[in-house]
């Protein structure tokens, strides 16, 4: 979030920023980052939630979404999505060694997004495990096998920076490039919910 501050975008943010100490974290070499001067100004900066919106799975069409997604933050996703073109995902973990996703992806592929995953290392690959598809065609994804997580972080970053170097109309034209894969997702994500109905 501290590097995406400075950028064009639709961000959620459910944590009180002054309360957030990133040096705690034993990961993050602060050298290879650079994120002390962002991360001050993204505690400027503020975040709406209302937590008296409840969403509508009906937005999403048939694919569904995440289990109590009813339940979930306030903010207007809906609305974000539809007025975005690509999703980065940072996902409540990255400094582990094994792969992990939650359903934070599933708001992108139920949006039609391409996607990136701020996660730990070997999550696209377990991902793919369940028959979702990335988008190796649109770009680098060797950050998903990076698993010292300061490089990981820095190659995630230098991919965002690769986005932002474009035009909109250079990101929509790619997002149209991988139409066939964001359906692949969807009809994917459609069996997952349905293949684990009754699980709990």
């Amino acid at each position: 979030m501290a590097h995406l501050q400075d950028k064009d975008g639709n961000f959620s943010w459910p944590y009180n920023i002054v309360d957030i100490d990133y040096t705690n974290y034993a990961w993050i070499e602060e050298d290879k980052l650079n994120l002390k001067e962002k991360f001050n100004l993204l505690k400027n900066k503020t975040f709406k939630i209302d937590n008296d919106q409840i969403f509508n799975v009906e937005h999403f069409g048939e694919c569904g979404l995440a289990p109590n997604i009813e339940n979930s933050h306030g903010h207007d996703i809906i609305k974000a999505y539809s007025e975005s073109v690509i999703a980065i995902i940072n996902e409540t973990r990255f400094g582990q060694p094994t792969g992990y996703f939650s359903e934070k992806i599933f708001y992108a592929i139920g949006m039609d997004m391409p996607f990136i995953l701020v996660a730990p290392p070997f999550t696209l690959e377990y991902l793919k495990k369940f028959g979702f598809r990335s988008f190796l065609r649109l770009w680098d994804e060797s950050y998903d096998t990076i698993t010292n997580h300061s490089e990981r972080m820095k190659k995630i970053m230098d991919l965002i920076d690769w986005l932002d170097s474009h035009s909109l109309e250079d990101l929509i034209q790619m997002r149209e490039n991988v139409k066939d894969i964001i359906e692949h997702n969807k009809r994917v994500l459609q069996e997952f919910r349905f293949r684990n109905l009754n699980l709990t």
